[in-house]
């Protein structure tokens, strides 16, 4: 029998809730040695049956802590392996651009949203010259971030590398759109401004460069462009009066004498390219190629060629002046030169390369070498022009071999495709009359005549006048 400490009665040993430790009999409950009455450790409250000293909730909430961390960090090195931009990227800067575009065009087809995404595509596909690809791309990161104007800019340059019959009306898109998401972006609607009156829509223009000139008032380049547009859409006469009260830049003078060269104020003209000229700005090409031209118009063509040469260091076939300099150099009897000159723009496939075997054409004709005068006006009709001109020089090759018939076939193709092509009728009256058909003759040269006063050009009118008053008077002599 013991006396329990807990209990306070005689137990049996084996009945009290106590177990043997180290020779000793603990009380479970109290934690007294029954043997010496000394407490051994506190009493436990709750569940005598737990003997853990650490609660299971806690080891549920770090259990839940390591799991939250372990998917945090899974989630880390997963965007940091799998990040498809970064993936892209790498793709690039090994040098394989289709590879890091596929990457990014089967990442953008699952997750749409990634507006960084898209922007990075657009430029790789740019850089690959994809412009349509590219300008879907820069258009999807605006439509995700309006506020990315750096995405509204890129899809304004992509849209205007569109070619096409509705390439204009996708810039004209991208530009409003942009300028909607960006009002105050100064660039933005300066560009749409621009490309307003390149749509030959001049009013919506003045509207939207009108507010920016207001903001600068001093800002000479643009109070051209408002006047130039103004000059296109009718009111020349006001543009003119606006440029020249403006303090011009070279662009001003330039503009300037398009428009007096528009009102046939020749002096004028001159005067402002010649101002622009002597401007010292970096211009002298451009200017002298307007005023040889403008020398040609004159029938000035030793000042033409004098200007013409300036704008090449040397001749140069691919020049876009090189077709007019070789006009020049006909006009002044140096055929040899000339005609070296036409066959280089036609061999390079130059600007006007067309226009150079007609011409071709045109001297071997007059030197009476038939044969390449018809390989080089073949070689014009070939191209797809099929002008009225290109027929007439066919025509006139013909009639110089002493085939008229096939001569005035080309002239009636020529009449058929341009009903006022004066120089057609003149070289058919002269086939008819060569074939001894001198009343149908005579019907064509009176049509050439009446289109060639209707058009105010008077060379060759008075000799032709003074031919078709001799035939008839042949032809009433007959009768």
């Amino acid at each position: 029998m013991i006396n329990c400490p807990y209990t306070g009665k005689s137990v049996d040993s084996d009945a009290c809730a106590a177990t043997k430790r180290d020779g000793a009999v603990i009380c479970v409950t109290c934690g007294t040695n029954l043997l010496t009455g000394q407490k051994i450790v506190d009493a436990k409250e709750g569940d005598s049956g737990s003997s853990s000293g650490f609660p299971m909730a806690r080891v549920a909430l770090l259990m839940a802590i390591l799991l939250v961390v372990a998917a945090l960090i899974g989630t880390f090195f997963l965007y940091v392996n799998l990040n498809p931009v970064k993936d892209a990227r790498r793709l690039y800067q090994e040098g394989n651009v289709l590879g890091a575009i596929n990457t990014l065009q089967d990442h953008v087809s699952s997750s749409d949203d990634d507006g960084a995404a898209h922007l990075m595509l657009g430029k790789l596909r740019w850089l690959n010259q994809d412009y349509a690809g590219a300008l879907s791309a820069f258009d999807s990161a605006a439509r995700l971030n309006p506020k990315d104007r750096d995405a509204a800019l890129l899809a304004v340059l992509a849209s205007g590398r569109l070619q096409g019959d509705n390439a204009r009306n996708r810039q004209l898109q991208t530009l409003n759109r942009a300028v909607e998401n960006h009002p105050d972006d100064a660039s933005a609607r300066y560009l749409l401004g621009m490309a307003l009156g390149a749509s030959a829509d001049y009013t919506a223009q003045r509207e939207q460069l009108a507010p920016l000139l207001q903001e600068e008032p001093d800002n000479v380049p643009l109070e051209t462009y408002l006047a130039v547009g103004q000059a296109l859409g009718g009111d020349s006469e006001g543009a003119r009066t606006r440029l020249e009260q403006l303090q011009r830049d070279v662009d001003g003078e330039i503009a300037l004498a398009i428009l007096n060269s528009i009102n046939d104020d020749t002096e004028k003209t001159r005067l402002q390219l010649q101002n622009a000229l002597n401007s010292g700005a970096d211009v002298e090409k451009q200017v002298d190629a307007r005023l040889g031209l403008l020398y040609m118009v004159e029938g000035n063509y030793s000042s033409a060629l004098n200007h013409l040469n300036r704008t090449q260091t040397k001749p140069d076939p691919k020049s876009p002046t090189a077709f007019f300099r070789a006009l020049c150099l006909q006009q002044l009897g140096q055929n040899v030169e000339a005609l070296a000159t036409f066959d280089q723009i036609v061999q390079v496939k130059a600007p006007f390369s067309t226009e150079a075997s007609a011409q071709l054409a045109m001297l071997y004709s007059e030197q009476g070498n038939i044969q390449k005068a018809e390989e080089s006006i073949r070689a014009a009709l070939s191209s797809g022009a099929g002008s009225a001109r290109l027929y007439t020089i066919q025509g006139r090759i013909h009639v110089s071999k002493g085939d008229s018939t096939q001569g005035q076939n080309s002239f009636q193709q020529a009449m058929n495709l341009e009903p006022a092509y004066a120089p057609a009728y003149l070289e058919n009256g002269l086939a008819y009359i060569a074939r001894g058909m001198t009343k149908e003759g005579v019907n064509q040269l009176k049509k050439y005549l009446d289109l060639k006063v209707a058009q105010d050009q008077e060379s060759q009118v008075i000799e032709i006048t003074m031919l078709v008053e001799q035939l008839e008077q042949s032809l009433s002599n007959s009768n």
